[in-house]
C-alpha cells in the first residue's frame, strides 16, 4: 500500500462513514430529533475517522427520558449495523476476485482504514464509558455486554477481511477466519504474523481485543461497585 493510495483511501472511507453515520442517526432516531455538527479538526481524523465522525452523529435533541432513550438504541443501532457490515464486507472479500485490478489496492486501503477506525474507536468508546461520570445513555449492565460481545464479532471479521487482502496465504475462508480467531483469541499470533507481507499487522486486532476485553470487563466492575 503506498502513500497515495492510502490518502485516497482516507478520504474515500471518511466520506462512505459519514454517510452511513448520518443514515443511522436518521433512520433510528429520526430527522426531527436527529443533528449534528462539523467537528472542529482533531489528529483523531487521521487515525479514526469513524470517531471524529461520532462527535457529529450522536446527537439527539428531544429533551428529557425521550433524549436518554433514544441515545441508548443509536449506540446499540451503530454497533449491530457495523457489525453487520464488517460481515457483509468479508463476504465480500471471500465472493469477489480483484487482485492485479486498479481498483484493488484502494480496496485494501479501505478495509486497512476501517480496521485501524474501528479499533480505535472501540477502544476509545469503551474507556469513555469507563471515565465519564455521567452516563448519557444510562445503558444497564447487560446492554454493555452485548455491545461488547457484538464489537468482538466485529473485531474478528474485519480483521479477517484484512488478513484476506492481504496476503495469498491466509485469502480462504478457512485460513482468514482461522488467523483472526488465532489473533483474536492470543492462542497463535505467530500463524497469522508469519504468512502476512506485514507481520505487524496483527498487532491491530490484538490492541482492539485486548482494549475490549480489559475495559469491558473494568467497566462491568465499576458500575457493579457503583450500584451497591
Amino acid at each position: 500500500m503506498d502513500t497515495q493510495n492510502l490518502l485516497i483511501a482516507l478520504l474515500l472511507y471518511s466520506l462512505l462513514e459519514g454517510i452511513f453515520r448520518i443514515s443511522v442517526l436518521a433512520h433510528f432516531v429520526g430527522w426531527r430529533y436527529a443533528s449534528w455538527r462539523l467537528a472542529s479538526p482533531h489528529m483523531s481524523m487521521f487515525i479514526s475517522p469513524g470517531y471524529w465522525l461520532a462527535k457529529n452523529c450522536k446527537k439527539v435533541d428531544p429533551p428529557g427520558l425521550r433524549r436518554i432513550a433514544l441515545r441508548a438504541r443509536l449506540i446499540a443501532n451503530y454497533n449491530i449495523w457495523n457489525l453487520l457490515l464488517s460481515v457483509i464486507v468479508f463476504a465480500a472479500v471471500l465472493a469477489t476476485d480483484i487482485q492485479g485490478y486498479v481498483p484493488y489496492r484502494i480496496t485494501v486501503a479501505l478495509i486497512f482504514w476501517r480496521a485501524v477506525s474501528r479499533s480505535f474507536e472501540i477502544a476509545i468508546a469503551f474507556g469513555n464509558d469507563i471515565t465519564e461520570s455521567l452516563n448519557a445513555s444510562r445503558l444497564s449492565n447487560g446492554a454493555r455486554m452485548k455491545l461488547a460481545l457484538r464489537s468482538y464479532f466485529e473485531i474478528f471479521f474485519f480483521s479477517a477481511a484484512l488478513y484476506a487482502v492481504s496476503s495469498d496465504k491466509l485469502a480462504g475462508l478457512y485460513q482468514s477466519m482461522l488467523a483472526s480467531l488465532y489473533v483474536g483469541t492470543l492462542t497463535n499470533v505467530p500463524y497469522a504474523a508469519e504468512r502476512l507481507p506485514f507481520p505487524h499487522l496483527v498487532f491491530l486486532q490484538v490492541f482492539a481485543t485486548l482494549s475490549l476485553i480489559v475495559l469491558s470487563i473494568a467497566g462491568y466492575l465499576g458500575k457493579i461497585k457503583r450500584t451497591k
